[in-house]
């Protein structure tokens, strides 16, 4: 079994390498493969986003072909292979609306085949994670607590509606990121991302298909956060101190990033905006609120290293 691991991980690698070239885009009547598309005269900035699901994929595969044991490269493994699969199954809606053509992705089947071996590879590497990050009650109660503090924070009379078709400025961020700061990335991502993202998901009413990038990545990307707990809750440590601070800031800035082109893409992709026009208008509610979330997070700063300190998490 031990040898076994690596030739999966390769076959995966290799498997993808080689699908790069498979066409699946009918451009002005011409099929053209993700490498051909890229490197060709139908070349946009939007090209990218046809080989980026496949670059992920080799990308995760090698991190675990390489090392398994390194719980960093096995958490980064496994979101590189959840959104790979994202992007596989919703090929065609990105494609159509990034590319502007309504004859894309002529072979569909192949993005949802591709999409499952990305979920099943997904899947193996969260037997993984699960490994070194059993939930302990504890943690099940306080995470459960701030999301449903997030949650509270969501209604309608706590917030400011900026823009009527989706997007307020809110508070919502905080618990997202005390959650991912007190429990790490994984658990982070799995209680912003699936838990909060799909209730909140089905509260909002805009419709499932809006979950997997304005919901599941977009508020999961607050677990990045979560990366750098080391640094900005020392163990034992309940005094300020600049360095916690700065990775305090420079992480949730980060994870605001990630969360801005997730929505952007999700309108590109499901209300025909282009790239500027998805980013202006994701920016609008996203920017002020990523600075009162960060205000917020610098003055619970101190108590967050006292509850650390009181009681810490692994």
């Amino acid at each position: 079994m031990k040898h076994i691991k690596p030739i999966l991980f390769g076959t995966y690698v290799l498997f993808f390498i080689g699908a790069i070239f498979i066409p699946l885009l009918s451009l002005n009547n011409e099929l053209k493969s993700a490498f051909l598309l890229v490197f060709s005269n139908d070349f946009s900035i939007y090209s990218l986003l046809l080989l980026l699901p496949f670059l992920l994929s080799i990308a995760s595969g090698l991190m675990m072909f390489f090392n398994e044991k390194h719980n960093s490269l096995i958490y980064l493994s496994l979101i590189f292979s959840i959104i790979a699969s994202i992007m596989f199954f919703f090929a065609k809606d990105i494609y159509s609306g990034a590319l502007g053509d309504t004859d894309v992705l002529s072979q569909e089947l192949s993005s949802y085949i591709f999409g499952s071996i990305s979920v099943v590879f997904s899947l193996w590497i969260l037997s993984f994670v699960f490994d070194n990050n059993k939930f302990q009650i504890n943690e099940i109660v306080e995470i459960a607590m701030l999301v449903a503090l997030a949650v509270i924070l969501d209604l309608p009379f706590l917030k400011i509606k900026v823009v009527e078709a989706g997007g307020s400025i809110s508070f919502i961020m905080v618990p997202l990121a005390i959650i991912a700061l007190r429990h790490g990335l994984v658990k982070g991502f799995i209680a912003n991302g699936i838990i909060f993202g799909l209730t909140t998901c089905l509260i909002d009413g805009y419709g499932f298909f809006t979950f997997p990038f304005d919901y599941l990545l977009g508020f999961g990307s607050i677990a990045v956060v979560g990366v750098f707990k080391q640094f900005i809750l020392q163990e034992g440590n309940k005094k300020l101190n600049w360095k916690g601070l700065l990775f305090l800031s420079l992480s949730f800035i980060l994870g605001m990033i990630g969360r801005t082109l997730s929505s952007t893409i999700s309108g590109i992709v499901f209300y025909g905006l282009d790239f500027f026009g998805s980013l202006v208008y994701q920016l609008t509610y996203l920017g002020p609120s990523m600075l009162i979330c960060l205000a917020a997070l610098i003055l619970l700063y101190k108590p967050l290293l006292i509850v650390n300190s009181l009681f810490p998490t692994k």
